[in-house]
């Protein structure tokens, strides 16, 4: 079969796109890991990408879960990292099976609101933005 220059190049460059978002996700940017849980709605499959927290014994402090309806998920995990919840689940919403770039997502719904321990799982529903969907083919939906 004749693969092309560019098909290839095209599909490395993807490959390295996904693995610079795993990696980023895991680490964000340095900052300390962050477990991160990505599922679909259609298929109900998740996976965990990874924790660096250890565990403790101390009782989790509780905070104030931050509004993040209507904010760019980058926006939103920096909101929910900085008020203490590290357990944050991404669920694409539009038929997407994953949300790789979190500037190009926004956040649709939130759960749970109000008052929790910072060690509650927070759940995002997520939508791919208009501009990064009419941009960004390579997931060949647009």
């Amino acid at each position: 079969m004749f693969v092309s220059d560019t098909s290839r190049n095209l599909a490395i460059g993807v490959g390295a796109v996904v693995v610079l978002a795993v990696i980023g996700t895991v680490t964000n940017g340095g900052e300390g890991e962050v477990k991160t849980t990505t599922a679909s709605a259609d298929t109900n499959i998740a996976a965990d990408i990874g924790s660096g927290f250890e565990e403790t014994s101390e009782a989790p402090s509780t905070a104030e879960v931050p509004d993040v309806e209507g904010e760019l998920l980058s926006t939103a995990y920096g909101e929910l990292g900085d008020a203490g919840f590290r357990d944050v689940e991404v669920v694409p919403v539009d038929g997407h099976a994953v949300a790789i770039n979190y500037a190009n997502w926004k956040v649709v719904e939130q759960t749970p609101t109000g008052r929790r321990d910072t060690d509650t799982e927070i759940r995002l529903k997520v939508v791919k933005t208009d501009e990064a969907e009419s941009s960004f083919c390579f997931d060949g939906d647009c």
